[in-house]
């Protein structure tokens, strides 16, 4: 497969399928593949997508859109999952693709991306979280940046007044289900709360650098567990997920995850969901053991040498 892959990548021949193939492969990646397989392959999503949108001669078509949002998501969590596991010019090589408005002379990002969401993710997420997402993800890179640069302490409190806003508007977070079918309404609220609670616990954790027993962030983690509870499909809320299981320290919490992935791991046959819960294990088991304000899951993923793939 690889080596059909790279002569039809030399032809250069159906970009936007390789494209696809590329994106699926990751997406749905599975144990045995590794951090390196699946991020080499997003980056070279990228170039591929980036090709395809200059063959197209300002004519986005339906599917590479399609592409592009669900490329654009996984690129800003994996900026997350891979820092301090890949070289910084590897991550900095997982930009967000140019969206079909640049070329098209559309609408603004925010507007194409909101119509792109809405049309082919029906927004589950919608747009605004992900350019929240984006945004959190480049504000926790900043401060990272400033501390292992040992930078002045000022600089870095100087970001605090916008960190202290993205949280006031997560908070705020009240996406449009109006066009959900009534039948599902509640299962798009308990996946938009995993979202909300997730990000704010992200924030909490890789801005503010609080804890995982902060009240704050148990607050967080208690507000998701019904949700979890209720929620039918964890499909595209994996990340938010995560954010917030690292720091579950009750049988309830725990209890409710370890329920919801294995039943996604049995009902689909995805590796992913079981993947993440023995990653999951592996952080619980350290921080009972080493106390939680030891157990940054960074650390414990990058020291434990776990693969994690949680872009679905």
């Amino acid at each position: 497969m690889r080596e059909a892959f790279r002569k039809a990548l030399a032809a250069e021949t159906d970009i936007e399928g390789l494209a696809a193939t590329a994106l699926l492969s990751v997406v749905f990646d599975v144990i045995g593949t590794g951090l390196d397989a699946w991020s080499s392959k997003l980056v070279g999503c990228r170039r591929l997508l980036e090709s395809a949108i200059l063959r197209s001669n300002g004519t986005v078509g339906a599917s590479l859109q399609c592409m592009v949002v669900q490329y654009n998501w996984a690129a800003v969590m994996s900026r997350t999952l891979l820092r301090d596991v890949k070289p910084k010019d590897v991550i900095d090589e997982l930009s967000t693709v140019v969206r079909a408005s640049d070329l098209q002379l559309a609408d603004d990002e925010r507007t194409q991306g909101a119509k792109s969401q809405s049309l082919w993710w029906h927004n589950l997420p919608d747009h605004t979280m992900h350019l929240m997402l984006r945004e959190a993800t480049d504000l926790a890179s900043q401060i990272h940046h400033l501390k292992v640069t040992c930078s002045p302490v000022d600089d870095i409190l100087q970001l605090m007044p916008q960190a202290g806003d993205l949280v006031e508007r997560l908070k705020n977070w009240d996406p449009d289900v109006s066009m959900v079918d009534l039948e599902f309404v509640d299962s798009v609220e308990h996946f938009n709360a995993i979202w909300q609670q997730g990000m704010l616990c992200f924030v909490y954790h890789e801005i503010y650098a609080l804890r995982s027993e902060d009240m704050r962030i148990q607050t967080c983690v208690d507000a998701a567990i019904e949700p979890l509870k209720k929620l039918s499909w964890l499909q595209a809320c994996l990340f938010p997920l995560f954010m917030l299981l690292v720091h579950a320290q009750t049988h309830e919490a725990r209890s409710a995850a370890e329920n919801a992935l294995a039943k996604m791991h049995s009902s689909l046959a995805f590796q992913t969901p079981f993947s993440m819960l023995l990653s999951l294990k592996n952080i619980w088991e350290f921080s009972d053991s080493h106390g939680a304000g030891n157990s940054k899951w960074r650390d414990l993923v990058k020291n434990l040498s776990i693969e994690l793939n949680i872009l679905l």
